[in-house]
């Protein structure tokens, strides 16, 4: 990637993000990185192909963050994932007044109405991603003995990449606090997945939480 490919995407990504994607022109970032329109065009020929280059950096970068090493106890990993999310101030900035979850859903609404086909695609890698590394952590949890063995993996990889692909929106569309929703999901998920010795160990960890 060059490096105006690159200036481009972090502002333009910046942009969108704190003032949604329909209020968002060419005209604004080019104005902002001090480049001409002609200079944009050499390197996206549409605001469509921007968006969907930026939608294919947000799916590596949620790869890269899920990338689990071989030495991890699949749990503790899991659960200090829910941890995160904890520990991230909910606060907004005085300069930014909408929270992170609803800028998050200012652009989902966004990408959903005026850019449909971008949106459907984005979705569908996304819950494919979300299947591979599933299966990851299931195969995983099952070679460190934690995980139940007789567990139909293709369904149950499904199961759970559709439960957190959509955790998101459905905890904002029926105002549930997002925290409570996502250890509802990962307390479930555990009860489904572990045997007798994973459930142990999962409990021991929780009541210590």
């Amino acid at each position: 990637m060059t490096e105006l490919k690159e200036k481009i995407i972090r502002q333009a990504k910046q942009m969108f993000w704190d003032y949604g994607l329909k209020r968002v022109g060419i005209d604004d970032i080019c104005t902002e990185l001090h480049i001409s329109k002609k200079t944009f065009y050499t390197v996206f020929k549409t605001k469509n192909e921007l968006i969907e280059e930026i939608l294919k950096s947000v799916r590596i970068e949620k790869k890269q963050m899920e990338e689990i090493a071989y030495n991890d106890n699949i749990i503790e990993y899991l659960i200090s994932k829910t941890n995160t999310f904890r520990s991230k101030p909910r606060r907004d900035d005085e300069n930014k007044p909408r929270r992170d979850d609803e800028k998050f859903f200012q652009i989902h609404f966004d990408m959903k109405k005026y850019y449909p086909e971008l949106f459907d695609k984005h979705c569908r890698l996304i819950k494919e991603d979300a299947e591979v590394n599933a299966l990851s952590i299931l195969n995983m949890g099952i070679a460190q003995g934690l995980f139940r063995q007789d567990m139909d993996l293709t369904l149950t990889k499904k199961l759970i990449s559709e439960i957190f692909s959509n955790m998101l929106e459905y905890s904002n569309t029926n105002k549930i606090p997002f925290i409570r929703m996502m250890d509802f999901c990962m307390d479930t998920m555990f009860r489904i997945v572990c045997n007798s010795k994973g459930l142990e160990y999962y409990n021991s960890i929780s009541n210590k939480q």
